[in-house]
């Protein structure tokens, strides 16, 4: 297992050549996740007084953030499982990456809202992964970390061994959690490193079952919308109080075998969706990570949802239905904005120094040692 350290571009550059239908992917899935902190975020919206079809909706906006998350996950394990090496480049730059954010987005806070100056408020942002600002963040850092040794094993298992290593994890990480509401098997790094294996294997072992498009759209939006609809059904007719939490938990869990299903089947579908590549769409697409982390830090979102998109601003009426996709685009949006600038305006000008300093340092060696 080869471990080296590589001086690879910045995110603008690294993105423009690569295939869009992904990427769409990618920056459709970052929308489901604002939708999701919307909801989980914007107040107490099951107190609001919310027509039916209101609360159908509020609930697809739920799942939406567990689909949004396994499918960046899936993108992840297909592109890093043919991996030969081990770039720590890729570590330190999601290291300054979260660092940046943390840092910038506390400084602003603490210069226009005072209020926020707790020792809290530091710790956060001196250590951003450590106190879990973003949990989705450091759960991937770890995952990147084993990444080398997963691929050291899909290398060395055969087809048979890789499909039953597949079936294993999804009985002991999505089946039974989803029926018991249980989840002695699985944790968040162990449900990441699952569904590195299952897009490893469509990777590895391409074949018809995954070409048939329509088939896999079916799945996702039927294992979209089931849960939804057996949410709304069961708060019409409620179980015993047991059962009932188990299934309003389990249902729409981010390793519900329904969420599994809703994220690998659109997965598949933009996997086959070969339409070339658009560097627009994927410069946006390169900046949904920095969306996630500028939006989702703890004192943006309180001054995002409670303060200027609240649920109260949209319990009763039509205007729900254009509130919410308004908000979550506005959001998506300025928060592009600005990681294009965080990209330009720090990311590359210390990678571009990086590279010079190893450049340098690598010309200078065969000199002193006399060649």
């Amino acid at each position: 297992m080869a471990i080296t350290v590589s001086q690879s571009a910045s995110a603008p550059d690294r993105v423009v050549s690569r295939e869009s239908g992904l990427e769409i992917f990618r920056i459709l899935m970052m929308v489901l996740v604002i939708g999701h902190h919307m909801i989980t975020h914007g107040g107490d919206y099951w107190s609001v007084d919310m027509p039916s079809w209101h609360s159908v909706v509020r609930d697809a906006m739920l799942m939406g953030g567990k689909v949004g998350v396994g499918g960046y996950v899936l993108i992840s394990g297909y592109f890093l499982c043919t991996s030969q090496t081990f770039h720590w480049i890729k570590v330190v730059r999601l290291i300054v990456q979260t660092s940046t954010v943390s840092i910038v987005t506390a400084v602003v806070f603490l210069l226009a809202f005072p209020e926020t100056r707790t020792p809290r408020t530091f710790v956060e942002a001196a250590f951003p992964l450590l106190t879990l600002v973003w949990w989705f963040a450091t759960v991937y850092i770890g995952l990147y970390l084993v990444s080398p040794f997963l691929n050291t094993l899909i290398r060395q298992m055969s087809r048979r061994d890789h499909r039953r290593l597949v079936v294993i994890g999804l009985v002991l990480c999505s089946v039974l959690p989803t029926v018991v509401n249980n989840n002695i098997f699985t944790n968040n790094l162990l449900w990441f490193v699952f569904l590195y294996f299952l897009a490893a294997y469509v990777r590895l072992y391409p074949g018809r079952v995954w070409d048939h498009a329509w088939v896999w759209a079916a799945v996702a939006v039927v294992s979209y919308l089931a849960p939804v609809g057996l949410v709304e059904y069961l708060s019409i007719n409620p179980l015993p109080e047991y059962w009932g939490t188990i299934f309003h938990v389990s249902l729409m869990d981010y390793n519900s075998l329904f969420t599994l299903g809703a994220s690998f089947g659109a997965f598949l579908v933009f996997l086959r969706w070969k339409i070339g590549s658009y560097p627009v769409v994927n410069l946006i697409a390169s900046t949904t990570f920095g969306i996630y982390l500028i939006h989702e830090h703890p004192l943006m979102r309180t001054y995002i949802w409670s303060r200027l998109a609240p649920a109260e601003h949209f319990g009763e009426g039509s205007q729900f239905f254009w509130y919410a996709p308004l908000c979550v685009a506005t959001v998506f949006l300025a928060c592009m904005v600005l990681d294009l600038a965080r990209q330009w305006l720090i990311e590359k000008p210390i990678f571009a120094l990086v590279a010079r300093v190893s450049r340098d340092r690598a010309s200078r060696e065969p000199a002193e040692r006399g060649v």
